[in-house]
This record gives structure tokens, C-alpha cells and sequence, in this order.
């Protein structure tokens, strides 16, 4: 059906999947969708490569850690 979209990530854990519909018009599916994949991979990371390796910020200060993130601008060429 239209705007519904899976979300796949997989690791050596195991695999989880996320089915997900929006209702509306087909550019701002697309961000949700986009947004909804970055946001899965992201608590993905977190939860296996961070936590579950022993890093954890919260109760360890020595692994408090601090980044920017510089916005980048891309111009389009016809």
C-alpha cells in the first residue's frame, strides 16, 4: 500500500524489523521514513555497541563524550 515502508537492521545479535505507514503526500512520507531508518540504526548502535560493550556515560564518567556536527549544504546543479 501506499506509505508503508520496513526497516531492517541487522548485526550479529540478531536482526529487528519495523513496519511503518504514514498517510499523506509522497516527500514528507519519505523524511518520516528516513528519520524513522536513522532513528532505529541510531538506538541500534547504542544498544549494542555501546551499552552492551560495557561504555555507558552515565555511570562512568570516563566515558563521557562530547561532538558537534557541522551542517553541510548541498547546492543542486541543473
Amino acid at each position: 500500500p501506499v506509505g508503508l515502508v520496513w526497516i531492517g537492521v541487522s548485526s550479529q545479535m540478531g536482526t529487528e524489523t519495523l513496519k511503518m505507514v504514514y498517510k499523506g503526500d509522497r516527500k514528507r512520507n519519505m523524511e518520516r521514513f528516513a528519520a524513522s531508518a536513522l532513528d532505529t540504526l541510531r538506538k541500534k548502535i547504542l544498544n549494542e555497541l555501546l551499552l552492551e560493550g560495557g561504555f555507558n556515560p552515565i555511570l562512568n564518567e570516563e566515558d563521557i563524550v562530547s561532538y558537534e556536527f557541522e551542517e553541510i549544504r548541498h547546492r543542486r546543479y541543473q
